[in-house]
């Protein structure tokens, strides 16, 4: 018999309520993980046992797959019943994030990320990043809005350790694009920039141990 336990990979529910949509999406926009239904959170076993029932949930969950979730995550969601009559949900990390609730859209209440042990709406940035990151976007590739820029703050530390910003070096570092325009990455270590960049680290329950905000050249 199967331990049940759960962890940052698998989540316990006694029943295929609507809750475990958002648990799939959460999956989905992490690194994947295992939804065993008919399963107490102490790791009991309920079971999902006569043939009735398990009909009806395996046409719950095939409809959730086609109509509840965006994008569609074909296949990268696996289910089955298992020798103790437990529905096990295999998900596969997505790779066109952010996958959502297809009826709240793509802001934070139709996005979720898994946290540890248990999963959370995520938050603009969070979703921002989930669409870069799927559409390989870089910003500071990108060309900058601004391209009368100066560079003394970043200058000062390169001398500092012998090193001179030649064209070259500014080409091979990003800071110009193949046009010859500055990018973002430029407009970043400027003395122009009015970026806020922000710097936080989180403990185990998601809380601050240490956060910093710096404006300008971000040398």
């Amino acid at each position: 018999m199967t331990k049940y336990i759960e962890d940052e990979r698998t989540e316990l529910k006694r029943e295929l309520i609507d809750e475990v949509k958002s648990e799939i999406i959460a999956f989905l926009n992490s690194y994947g993980g295992t939804i065993y239904v008919g399963v107490d959170d102490d790791g009991s076993i309920v079971g999902i046992k006569d043939d009735a029932s398990k009909d009806k949930v395996d046409l719950k969950l095939g409809n959730w797959i086609q109509e509840a979730f965006f994008p569609k995550p074909s296949g990268l969601i696996q289910y089955y019943f298992n020798s103790d009559d437990i529905l096990v949900i295999n998900i596969s990390k997505g790779i066109n994030k952010p996958y959502y609730l297809r009826e709240k859209g793509p802001k934070p209440s139709g996005v979720y990320i898994r946290v540890g042990r248990s999963k959370r709406k995520a938050n603009d940035d969070e979703i921002l990043r989930m669409i870069m990151e799927s559409h390989s976007y870089s910003y500071e590739d990108d060309i900058s809005e601004e391209q009368d820029l100066t560079f003394k703050s970043f200058e000062r530390t390169l001398e500092e350790n012998d090193i001179n910003l030649t064209p070259r070096l500014m080409n091979t570092m990003g800071l110009k694009a193949k046009s010859g325009k500055y990018t973002n990455l430029a407009y970043l270590l400027s003395d122009q920039s009015e970026i806020v960049v922000k710097v936080a680290e989180y403990d185990s329950e998601m809380n601050y141990k240490i956060k910093k905000s710096f404006k300008g050249s971000l040398v």
